[in-house]
C-alpha cells in the first residue's frame, strides 16, 4: 500500500517538475532513448546508429530492458512519459534501498526503511539533488538510478548468502549471477563504472557477519561468477567496449574537462555537499558503535569509501596529467544510497538512546514532503513544457533546417540520403543560433528532427575515426570523448567528408569551395550558410584501384594525397585475388534493426559504404560476400553478381563478445599507438588547483564551506 501511494505521489510530483532530462546531456539522452526504441527491436543489444558519426554503433544503453526508458514506447506523449520515467526510476531506487536496508539490518522498521529509501531516492533526483548538494547526474541521465538499484539488490543478495540450506545458497548464487549479467546487458558502460564505487561495500558484505563460513561461501560464489563470465566472454565484452575507444586509446592527447570542483566528490563540490557529509560521518560513527555486526562492518566501509573518494578527488584536482579515468563525481552515485542507509541507522540508534523509542510513522515524513513539494512545484512551475512541441516535428520555419529535414531525414525503411557536418562556430555558438533563428543548428537539434550528422557525441568513438578526423579533417582542440570536430574546409577535407557520406555542410561564413550554396541566413552579428557537396557517397562508391597499405600512417598518407580519388581508389590491407569492376545500382537503406545493401556486379566489385568497419558487423548473404576494412575506417563489401543483404551488429554479452577486441588488434597491427601525440596543456588554466600550495587551498575551502556558495 505504501508503495502504491508513493508511486502516485511521486508521479504527481514529477509531473510538475520542469527540465526533466534537462540540459545538453539530458536532451541527448532523451533523443537516444526515443530513437533506440524506434530503431532497435526488443532485446536487440547493439545496432548501427544512422544518426551519429559514420553509422557507428549505438550507445550501449538497452532502452527495452530499462523500465524507466521503455515507458517512452508505451506513452507517446512526452508530457506524461517524462514524469512517468522519473517516477519509475525514483520508485526502483527507493525500493532497492529499502531492500538493502532491510537485509543489512533486519530489525529496522519496514516503514522506517521505506522512508530511508524515499529520502535517498529524492535526494539524488531533480530538483532536490541541487538543493542537497550532490552532482545532478540523474537530472540528465536518470538511467543511472536503475543501475545503482541493481547494485543495491546485488549487495542484498550477497548478504543473504552463507546461511540456510544448500539449495537456498545455490538459488541465491544463480540469482546473483543472473542479475549481474542482466545489469551488464542493460548497460555495459554504467555497470563497470559503478562497480568501482561498489567494491568497498561488496567487500564489506562478504565479511559482514564476521563468520568464516559465510565469508567463504560469498567469496567462492563471487569467484565462480567471475570465472563463468570470463569463460563466456562477458569480461572480454565489457573490456572491448571500453578498450576500443578513442577516449582510452588517445587519452594522452585529450585534456578532458577542466579540473574543477564541479566534477569531484560531493563534499568538495559546494557547501551544501559539505554539510551533507557532516551529517553522514557522525551517522557512520554512531552506526559503528551501536549498530549490529553487519551494520558496523558496513559503517567502516562507508568511512573508507568516503576517504577514498576524497583522495581520488584531490588527485583529480592537483595532478598534472591527462585524466583517462572516470570523473570523481561518478563514484558517488553508488555510494550515496548506502551512505543514507548506514547513516540513518546510526542516527536512529542515537535517537533511540536519547528518546527511548522509535517513530513508527517515519514513512509519513517523505510522503508529506513529496505532497508538499508537488503542490509548491505545481503552483510555481506549471507543466507547460513548450520545448516538447518541437520534438518529433518534421517541419521548420527556418529554410536551412527545412531543407535538411526534407532531403536527408531518416525513418526506418528509408534510403540513406547523406549526412550533415557543421563548421567550427556553428558548434561553438549554438546558443546564439537558437536565440537568433528560433532553432539551433547544433547536432542534437538536428537529431531531434532525425537528420543524420557527421558529428558523434559518444564515449564509443573509435580510435580509427578519431585518427582520421583529427589528422585530415579536424582542427584543434579535438576531444575523443565527445566527437564534435571543429572542421576545416580544405579541399582535401571536403573529399574525405564526401566519401564518409557527408552531403550538406553548415558554415558560419561563406566558403570558397565548389560546393553549391543552397540556403543562407544573415542576422545581427551571426550568419549561417548551407552548402551541398556534389556526388557524396550514399553507399554507391565502388572503387576499383586498390592500394595495399598496412600501417595507419601509410593509409592516411594515401588518403590525403591530392591525386587520391575516393570514387576510383581504395586503401586495403591486401589486394583482392581478382580484379575489381564497378558495381551498379547500389543502394543503402536503414531499416529497423539492420541496414539493407543492394547492388549488382558483372564480376567482382567492392562497395565503399558510409559505415564504420567493425568485426562485430555481420552480413546475411551468400558465402561470396565478405567484409573488409577499407580506407582504414570504412566498411568495404566485396561481392560477386547480385547483392541483396542485411547488415548489422552482432555484439552482446553472449554473442560475439570478443569482436571489439579484434578491432583493437587491427589498430595494433596498423601501429596506431605510435601515432599518439601527447598533449601539452596550459596547466595553470586547465588545472589551477595544481598550481596552489596546500595551505592556500585549505584556507580557500574552509572559507567557501563556512560562507556557502
Amino acid at each position: 500500500m505504501a508503495g502504491l501511494v508513493s508511486l502516485c505521489a511521486i508521479y504527481a510530483f514529477f509531473f510538475y517538475v520542469p527540465d526533466l532530462y534537462g540540459g545538453f546531456d539530458g536532451v541527448l539522452m532523451k533523443h537516444l532513448v526515443i530513437e533506440r526504441l524506434r530503431w532497435l527491436t526488443p532485446f536487440q543489444f547493439s545496432a548501427l546508429n544512422p544518426y551519429q558519426g559514420t553509422a557507428n554503433i549505438w550507445f550501449m544503453t538497452s532502452a527495452w530492458l530499462n523500465p524507466g526508458y521503455a515507458v517512452f514506447a508505451l506513452l507517446p506523449e512526452l508530457r506524461h512519459a517524462l514524469p512517468a520515467s522519473y517516477s519509475i526510476f525514483a520508485l526502483l531506487y527507493a525500493g532497492a534501498t529499502f531492500l538493502f536496508a532491510r537485509t543489512l539490518a533486519p530489525a529496522i522498521n519496514p516503514a522506517g526503511a521505506w522512508a530511508i529509501g524515499l529520502l535517498a531516492s529524492l535526494s539524488v533526483l531533480p530538483p532536490f539533488a541541487r538543493v542537497v548538494g550532490v552532482y545532478p547526474t540523474f537530472e540528465f541521465a536518470p538511467g543511472g538510478a536503475y543501475y545503482a538499484a541493481i547494485y543495491l539488490v546485488l549487495l542484498a543478495l550477497l548478504l543473504r548468502l552463507g546461511h540456510g540450506s544448500v539449495a537456498r545458497q545455490a538459488g541465491l548464487g544463480l540469482a546473483l549471477a543472473a542479475l549481474a549479467l542482466f545489469g551488464i546487458a542493460c548497460d555495459p558502460m554504467w555497470m563497470p563504472m559503478l562497480f568501482l564505487s561498489a567494491v568497498p561495500f561488496g567487500l564489506a558484505a562478504i565479511i559482514a557477519d564476521l563468520q568464516w563460513r559465510a565469508a567463504l561461501t560469498r567469496t567462492v560464489a563471487c569467484l565462480v561468477i567471475v570465472a563463468a563470465f570470463h569463460a563466456l566472454g562477458v569480461v572480454d565484452y565489457v573490456a572491448g567496449i571500453g578498450g576500443h575507444t578513442a577516449r582510452l586509446y588517445f587519452w594522452r592527447e585529450s585534456l578532458g574537462l577542466p579540473r574543477s570542483t564541479t566534477f569531484v566528490f560531493f563534499a568538495l563540490q559546494n557547501s551544501r555537499g559539505f554539510w551533507l557529509a557532516i551529517l553522514f560521518v557522525p551517522g557512520f560513527l554512531l552506526a559503528a558503535i551501536w549498530g549490529s555486526r553487519r551494520v558496523r562492518v558496513m559503517a567502516i566501509a562507508c568511512l573508507a569509501s568516503m576517504a577514498g573518494q576524497f583522495a581520488y578527488s584531490v588527485a583529480f584536482l592537483t595532478l598534472r596529467m591527462p585524466w583517462p579515468y572516470p570523473l570523481p563525481l561518478y563514484l558517488e552515485i553508488m555510494s550515496i544510497p548506502v551512505f543514507f542507509v548506514v547513516a540513518s541507522i546510526g542516527w536512529c540508534a542515537f535517537a533511540r538512546r536519547v528518546a527511548g523509542r522509535s517513530w513508527k510513522a517515519a514513512w509519513a515524513v517523505p510522503l508529506a514532503l513529496i505532497i508538499l513539494a508537488s503542490w509548491s512545484v505545481a503552483k510555481f512551475h506549471p507543466n507547460e513544457r513548450p520545448e516538447l512541441a518541437a520534438i518529433g516535428a518534421r517541419t521548420s520555419p527556418v529554410e536551412i533546417v527545412r531543407i535538411l529535414i526534407e532531403e536527408t531525414a531518416l525513418e526506418p525503411g528509408s534510403a540513406f540520403r547523406g549526412a550533415t557536418a557543421a563548421g567550427a562556430n556553428i558548434t561553438r555558438r549554438h546558443d546564439d543560433y537558437k536565440r537568433a533563428l528560433g532553432h539551433a543548428l547544433y547536432f542534437p537539434d538536428l537529431w531531434s528532427q532525425r537528420v543524420p550528422t557527421f558529428h558523434e557525441y559518444s564515449q564509443l568513438v573509435t580510435p580509427a575515426m578519431y585518427y582520421l578526423v583529427s589528422r585530415l579533417i579536424g582542427s584543434p582542440p579535438f576531444n575523443p570523448h565527445n566527437f564534435t570536430p571543429l572542421l576545416n574546409i580544405a579541399p582535401k577535407a571536403i573529399d574525405v567528408l564526401r566519401a564518409l557520406g557527408v552531403r550538406f555542410l553548415l558554415s558560419e561564413r561563406q566558403l570558397d569551395t565548389q560546393a553549391a550554396l543552397r540556403a543562407q541566413w544573415k542576422g545581427p552579428g551571426i550568419d549561417a550558410f548551407l552548402y551541398e557537396l556534389g556526388d557524396p557517397n550514399l553507399g554507391n562508391y565502388s572503387p576499383t584501384r586498390v592500394l595495399p597499405r598496412r600501417l595507419a600512417r601509410e593509409a592516411l598518407a594515401e588518403l590525403g594525397a591530392p591525386e587520391f580519388d575516393f570514387r576510383r581508389d581504395v586503401v586495403l590491407e591486401q589486394v583482392p585475388e581478382v580484379p575489381l569492376v564497378p558495381a551498379r545500382g547500389a543502394r543503402l537503406v536503414f531499416e529497423r534493426g539492420w541496414a539493407r545493401v543492394v547492388a549488382q556486379s558483372d564480376g567482382v566489385s567492392l562497395l565503399l559504404l558510409p559505415i564504420q568497419f567493425s568485426h562485430c558487423l555481420v552480413l546475411e548473404a551468400s558465402p561470396d560476400v565478405r567484409l573488409v576494412r577499407a580506407n582504414f575506417v570504412q566498411l568495404g563489401l566485396i561481392f560477386r553478381g547480385t547483392l541483396d543483404a542485411r547488415l548489422n551488429y552482432r555484439f552482446s554479452p553472449l554473442t560475439q563478445p570478443r569482436c571489439r577486441n579484434a578491432d583493437l588488434d587491427d589498430m595494433r597491427r596498423a601501429g596506431l599507438q605510435e601515432e599518439v601525440k601527447p598533449a601539452e596543456p596550459d596547466w595553470a588554466t586547465h588545472a589551477p588547483w595544481s598550481q596552489y600550495p596546500w595551505p592556500r587551498v585549505a584556507r580557500h575551502w574552509l572559507k567557501q564551506l563556512i560562507r556557502g556558495l
